[in-house]
């Protein structure tokens, strides 16, 4: 679904759903249901993502976020504890966060 303009929510809002969806895309992946016996589970999953790929997905749905938006919002997520952030090259960044799944039986 392709949303235009800018997020009408704070962009940092915005990063923590692309890592929670790709956390939990990624826990099905690995088939964490399997492990779960009965109702419904919240499991941990460290996710790591290039900065290059996350501004990628964030500009497909928010074309008017420009790169200067997006590092301010992984600052304040990263003064707040919510990722870290650590430089790999002069212009790449590696996000990771620890974010809780919910996790259904199969």
């Amino acid at each position: 679904m392709l949303r235009k303009g800018k997020p009408p929510y704070p962009l940092r809002q915005a990063i923590m759903e692309i890592l929670q969806e790709e956390a939990q895309r990624r826990a099905e992946q690995r088939g964490l249901q399997s492990q779960v016996k009965e109702g419904v589970e919240e499991i941990v999953e460290e996710i790591a993502m290039s900065s290059a790929r996350l501004f990628n997905i964030i500009k497909s749905r928010y074309p008017d976020v420009s790169s200067s938006e997006f590092n301010k919002a992984l600052m304040e997520l990263e003064l707040r504890g919510f990722i870290n952030v650590e430089t790999v090259e002069r212009d790449l960044k590696n996000i990771t966060a620890r974010i809780k799944v919910r996790v259904k039986p199969i």
